[in-house]
């Protein structure tokens, strides 16, 4: 009765690292030995080895998931990836003048790093702060103008900028809220599924 074992091999779905397992694991998630991230199991290759017989040839499977549309090459990356991977805190020490040593350190950020940022949520308090500013502004013209003994036209302007400004901050609020709420999921998950091939710089979205 002959031993048969089945393996396959497929590529980590972030660092291109080649993965060698059982082929009953296909479909299953490891966690990669070389970047640490998890990635899912794929068939890209099978090998069929047999005790007491000849290894088969490996031969090439169907297009992986995890290739390039475009090209197919492997070296593909998710935006998530390239954003994170892409920012470096860099450091440098040197002696002042006075002879004491000083420090610096800042955050630096790739190109693609820059291009594959997620999109973000607009800002809770955005309407807020345009009727306080809008209040302020009113109030400093009332001011002015009641230096010149014109305070009723003061008031009158005062009156108009500051109910403009609530107006406008009310109406801003409203816009940010249904953004956050209703279009800013759906942009979120099709940033967090971009993929961008390194090699040819195709971008493409896929449904995991």
């Amino acid at each position: 009765m002959s031993n048969e074992t089945l393996h396959s091999t497929c590529l980590c779905n972030h660092c291109s690292q080649h993965l060698e397992f059982p082929s009953d694991g296909v479909g299953t998630e490891i966690q990669c030995p070389t970047c640490g991230m998890m990635t899912r199991l794929y068939r890209a290759q099978v090998a069929t080895a047999m005790v007491g017989a000849p290894t088969a040839p490996i031969m090439p499977a169907p297009a992986s998931p995890y290739q390039c549309p475009r090209c197919s090459s492997p070296d593909i990356q998710t935006f998530s990836m390239l954003h994170m991977s892409g920012i470096s805190r860099t450091s440098a020490i040197g002696i002042a003048s006075d002879g004491e040593f000083g420090g610096l350190s800042a955050n630096t950020q790739s190109l693609l790093s820059t291009l594959a940022t997620p999109p973000k949520m607009k800002g809770a308090a955005d309407g807020f702060a345009l009727a306080v500013i809008g209040w302020v502004v009113g109030g400093l013209i009332y001011m002015v103008l009641s230096e010149d003994n014109s305070k009723t036209a003061g008031f009158i302007v005062f009156l108009i900028i500051s109910l403009a400004a609530t107006a406008g901050g009310v109406a801003l609020q409203i816009a940010n809220n249904k953004w956050n709420k209703w279009e800013y999921p759906p942009v979120y998950r099709k940033w967090k599924h971009s993929w961008l091939c390194k090699r040819c710089g195709a971008t493409w979205v896929r449904a995991d």
